[in-house]
């Protein structure tokens, strides 16, 4: 048999069957009776000839990120958000209570001093991030105009007679990235939070954008912290405390 003869044959069949509306190519099928052999073959040609050979390929799936890169795996462990019983004591005490504690402790390098017993740790740390939100916020009352994230010379000066022994960079960096995510959760999630809150993590590791980052915030949402921290107080209590702290601030100033 002549392939070339074949070959055309079979376009000018194609060809013809191409011209059929699709009742009278249904009516002509119908008559067919073909071997599994011929169908195959049909099925074959068609794959090949109605099938796109020009079609974009699918990019392949990214791969998933590596978690050992992750600076916000730890958040995606929680799987429930629960505050620990010495914050749900102090939001009965309330913030005036909680802020005049500072005056019992003393700054140093950075954060509060070491508390008496091992159960005020939790109230230890809560204290030294409501200390960097109240910097935070003293840096952006006291210098209207600043709007960068690098304090100049001055700004460090005047800042060190808050914290003399601190580190203020640290001090600044850790409250801008604490107020990212009460902007975005409320004032309550730094309750929520404290434990995952550490220094190395809103100084060196925090990310204010990108797959983790946003999956972090999503598994946030999907734990309901945005309404656990409005439903209980959380909210109400984080704010006025961070108020006071800013007030307790501007009074080691005025004293120094």
């Amino acid at each position: 048999m002549n392939m070339t003869t074949t070959c055309s044959d079979l376009i000018d069949f194609v060809n013809h069957m191409a011209a059929l509306e699709p009742p009278e190519l249904q009516a002509i099928l119908d008559t067919w009776t073909l071997t599994p052999g011929q169908t195959e073959l049909l099925r074959r040609i068609a794959d090949h000839f109605l099938v796109p050979q020009s079609s974009p390929r699918l990019a392949p799936s990214p791969r998933p990120a590596s978690a050992s890169n992750n600076p916000w795996k730890a958040f995606h462990r929680c799987d429930r958000l629960v505050l620990h019983q010495v914050y749900l004591h102090l939001l009965k005490s309330g913030p005036q209570h909680f802020v005049t504690s500072y005056c019992d402790t003393t700054v140093h390098d950075g954060c509060m001093s070491a508390t008496k017993s091992a159960q005020q740790q939790s109230t230890q740390r809560l204290r030294e991030l409501f200390i960097a939100l109240a910097l935070y916020d003293f840096v952006r009352n006291q210098f209207s105009r600043f709007s960068g994230n690098r304090l100049s010379d001055r700004m460090k000066d005047q800042v060190k007679s808050l914290l003399p022994q601190c580190d203020v960079i640290e001090q600044y960096r850790m409250g801008k990235n604490l107020n990212f995510l009460c902007r975005r959760f409320g004032m309550g999630c730094v309750l929520y939070l404290a434990d995952y809150l550490s220094k190395d993590f809103l100084c060196n590791k925090f990310t204010a954008s990108g797959e983790y980052h946003n999956r972090a915030f999503g598994h946030l949402d999907a734990l309901g912290l945005v309404q656990l921290a409005e439903d209980n107080g959380a909210n109400k209590f984080a704010s006025e405390a961070r108020v006071l702290s800013l007030a307790y601030l501007k009074t080691r100033t005025s004293q120094s």
